[in-house]
């Protein structure tokens, strides 16, 4: 390290600005007195230029918008706040990106930073630990540059959703009276993006869902447990354990909907803080302190049920709207990105009397599809698993959503059909 101390002052700030990632800069940066020196004397343009070799700019772009965001306060200009907010996300990236973007937005995306890696290779695994048509083990490529891209715009994309628009009050003042909320955050936040990206987006909350699921059985005493205990503090002195134990035995499917979309309104950093405590004597004290903090209301207007109205209307326009559809699968698409290919595959048979199935059906063979996150891998993936060789009314259930079995948040009459 000697010799490196000696280096000129414009060398030491190019080595440090040639750091692969933020990491790799804090550690170069405390090497040594004069190397953390010439980090202070740039330390903004080197952070920066660092962080813009970590990410790619169509990911600090996101990243960007989830720090904005925080800064957004619930009161009377709420609501137009968030609209300029979105009208400058869609301005997207100018030619004085990222030189514009702030020393606190910086320091806000750096901190999670190694969430959203670890969270990135979670997904992965989850989605491709083993064959989604055979269920066989496997040992896949890592995820490319654009695969990865999909990934982590749609866990950003949720981010940003979480921070606007859930609420720790029931129907605050501020927020529009909207008839139907859910329809309408859809108008606000997912149209704004193409069709396959929100796709992404639902694949993503579906993952969310499977994770939250396992540290549910996890702790599945544990959560039985407290809700005897918050049961029992609810009634009156005379009430007994025994009882709440018996009133709270059987939580269904809609009470584990609103747990998960309380922790899915966390954010990613706090999935991760959750999947990396291995020991469920770690897990539960999260959940706890996650259940306690604050009153959280789900439905109807928050992302799960956000995205499936916006689903809804969409399959229904597909289905019936001839131009739309013809509009859809343009091959000459001319947008900013082109569709991915297993979308394109998908709406392509996506039709409610292929096959004399239903509605209904097609849905749940979407369901297998988005839970091993179809439309985030490139065309070389798809065709090395064989999956674009297949016609979706032929496949059974399959990927993790076959694997796993149905969730605790699944309704059971919905499984039986």
């Amino acid at each position: 390290m000697a010799k490196l101390d000696d280096l000129p002052q414009e060398l030491k700030e190019l080595i440090l600005c040639a750091a692969p990632d933020v990491a790799t800069l804090k550690c170069l940066a405390h090497s040594s007195p004069l190397f953390h020196g010439a980090y202070a004397n740039r330390r903004e343009d080197i952070f920066l230029t660092v962080l813009s070799t970590e990410i790619t700019p169509e990911i600090l772009h996101e990243a960007r918008f989830v720090a904005r965001a925080t800064s957004i306060e619930r009161g009377p200009s709420w609501f137009s706040d968030v609209k300029q907010l979105l009208a400058d996300y869609d301005k997207g990236i100018d030619d004085s990106f990222p030189l514009n973007i702030t020393s606190i937005e910086t320091i806000y995306i750096s901190r999670f930073l190694p969430a959203l890696h670890n969270v990135t290779l979670a997904f992965f695994q989850m989605a491709l630990s083993h064959h989604p048509l055979t269920g066989e083990k496997m040992h896949p490529p890592s995820p490319n540059q654009f695969e990865i891209r999909r990934i982590q715009r749609s866990i950003l994309r949720i981010e940003i959703f979480n921070i606007l628009f859930s609420e720790r009050k029931y129907s605050p003042s501020y927020r529009p009276n909207w008839e139907s909320p859910s329809e309408e955050l859809g108008n606000l936040f997912l149209s704004r993006f193409e069709l396959w990206e929100v796709e992404e987006m639902a694949c993503m909350r579906d993952f969310f869902y499977r994770q939250y699921d396992v540290v549910f059985r996890d702790c599945s005493v544990e959560l039985r447990q407290w809700f005897a205990s918050n049961e029992y503090c609810e009634e009156d002195p005379g009430d007994s354990m025994e009882n709440a134990v018996a009133r709270t035995e059987d939580k269904d499917f809609i009470d584990y909907r609103e747990m998960s979309e309380r922790l899915l309104s966390l954010g990613f950093e706090f999935l991760w803080e959750v999947l990396n405590d291995h020991s469920k004597y770690h897990e539960f004290p999260l959940l706890e302190e996650a259940f306690v903090y604050g009153e959280f209301h789900t439905p109807p207007n928050f992302l799960s049920e956000t995205l499936a109205v916006f689903f809804s209307l969409r399959d229904m326009q597909i289905m019936q709207d001839s131009e739309f559809r013809k509009t859809v699968l343009d091959s000459e698409y001319k947008g900013k990105e082109k569709p991915n290919l297993a979308w394109l595959w998908s709406v392509q048979q996506w039709n409610h009397a292929f096959d004399g199935g239903n509605y209904v059906s097609c849905c749940e063979r979407r369901d297998c599809l988005r839970s091993w996150g179809y439309v985030m891998w490139d065309s070389s993936r798809l065709e090395s698993l064989g999956i674009m060789n297949c016609e979706i009314q032929d496949m059974q259930p399959h990927g993790p959503k076959a694997i796993q079995g149905p969730l605790l948040t699944d309704d059971p009459q919905a499984n039986e059909s």
